[in-house]
């Protein structure tokens, strides 16, 4: 399962995964042309795609049975997210830190509690934290502050759940179209870093 694999991130990781041969379900929340394009491309190549609606701001109940009953998974990777934005001040705004932390840190932690009430089967989660946690730039000081509140939520998960997995690599800065708000040319080619991670996950015990 890839949620948020409509567009960014996601939709590289859903088109990697199903290159190598995987089942691979993507989430959208309101773009279903996006979802439905992307399944379509993956199906055209040879691989085997679907979508489903899922919103992870949403209420934790409705998101178990949006989950639950539409396929079986071993692996969920986490790539839901806002438009990202840069301060303009370098002041810190609790405002934007909170919506970060609405997808980074609440959405997560409903998310993987769905998944593990559905008894889905997915053990093993892939959580993109960033470099930014290490460089803290000062306009990007409220996402940073987001994804390592995310990594610490994510030590907590593993840990109040044996068996489960989280993987939270650090990630470069990689140019797709949600980083393009960023600036021209923000970011490195995405594809060979997730086919990096692709397989440490998959090495992941």
């Amino acid at each position: 399962i890839v949620i948020g694999g409509s567009r960014g991130l996601g939709e590289v990781t859903a088109k990697v995964l199903a290159a190598g041969g995987a089942r691979v379900c993507i989430t959208f929340c309101n773009g279903v042309e996006d979802a439905r394009k992307i399944a379509e491309e993956i199906s055209s190549g040879g691989g085997c795609a679907d979508y489903i609606h899922f919103d992870v701001l949403g209420n934790p109940t409705d998101m178990e049975v949006g989950l639950g009953h539409r396929i079986e998974a071993n692996q969920l990777y986490y790539f839901a997210t806002p438009f990202l934005e840069k301060s303009t001040e370098r002041i810190f705004s609790d405002k934007l830190f909170k919506m970060f932390c609405s997808y980074y840190v609440t959405g997560f932690k409903n998310t993987v509690h769905a998944v593990l009430k559905a008894e889905m089967g997915s053990k093993k989660i892939f959580y993109p934290s960033s470099v930014f946690v290490d460089s803290f730039p000062l306009n990007m000081g409220e996402y940073a502050s987001a994804k390592a509140a995310g990594e610490t939520l994510c030590t907590f998960l593993e840990k109040a759940n044996p068996g489960l997995v989280v993987y939270k690599p650090r990630l470069p800065m990689v140019s797709t179209d949600l980083t393009a708000s960023l600036g021209p040319k923000t970011g490195v080619d995405p594809v060979p870093i997730m086919i990096e991670h692709i397989r440490k996950l998959r090495d992941e015990k």
